[in-house]
Parts: C-alpha cells; structure tokens; sequence
C-alpha cells in the first residue's frame, strides 16, 4: 500500500502547513493521520512508534510503525533541508517516505524536476507557502 501517496492526500484535505507545527505537533498530527490512513484501509493496530532518523538531506525525518496483530506498517516523513537532493536517495526511500521541501522562488526549483522524473511529486503555492511534496 503507498502510505505516503495518502498522507500526501491528507495534507491536501486539512489544507495543513506542516512546516508550521513545532516539533511535538506535527509528531502528533503525523501519528495521528497515520493511523487514520490505516483504519480507512480496514487496517486496526495496536500501537505505534515514532523513531527521530538522522540523514543530512534532511531537518526533520522519522519512520512511524504502527504494529497490527500480524503485521506491521510504517512510514517515512521528512523534511528536506535544500534544493540540493540526492536523486539516488530519494528513488531508493520511495516506497515508504514522503518528503516535503519548502522554497522560495518557483525558479529555484527547476534544476530539481530532472531528478524527480521517476518520482510522484506536487506543487503546493498558497499566498504563505510554495511546498514541493515527494511522495
């Protein structure tokens, strides 16, 4: 199942700026939607980690598992910290992560579509925010 490809969605339904959470928010809207992507998929748990992932691409990662009776399903959220993306990083987490990078200027983002032709991804503009999601 793409669990970031419906994290991706909730985002886009709660019209959220992730970016705005502080850390302890976001750690519980992320858990929190995660198990909601669940039970909307007849998936039932019972319980969940989230697990803080050191990469240097990133200012924020984690993996969320959540532990069924027989299974367990997890997650990877992060936030990019530059433009600079390691394409064989990305490509190689895209099963299970979803990425969010913040910029500026939409020009900043160009040199970044090459890397991402293989990948799913979407442009957020709102009058606060640009967001790049890697899902």
């Amino acid at each position: 199942m793409n669990f970031p490809f419906h994290l991706k969605n909730q985002i886009l339904q709660d019209n959220i700026d992730l970016s705005a959470l502080d850390e302890t928010d976001l750690i519980q809207w992320l858990v929190s939607n995660f198990v909601n992507i669940l039970c909307d998929q007849k998936l039932f748990i019972g319980s969940v980690t989230l697990t803080p992932l050191k990469n240097t691409n990133y200012a924020f990662l984690c993996k969320i598992e959540a532990f069924g009776a027989e299974k367990v399903y997890n997650i990877e959220y992060g936030e990019l910290k530059s433009l600079h993306i390691n394409k064989e990083a990305l490509i190689k987490n895209k099963p299970n992560r979803l990425s969010i990078l913040n910029f500026e200027k939409t020009s900043d983002v160009i040199p970044v579509l090459e890397c991402l032709d293989s990948l799913d991804f979407i442009f957020l503009k709102t009058r606060h925010r640009k967001t790049l999601i890697i899902y």
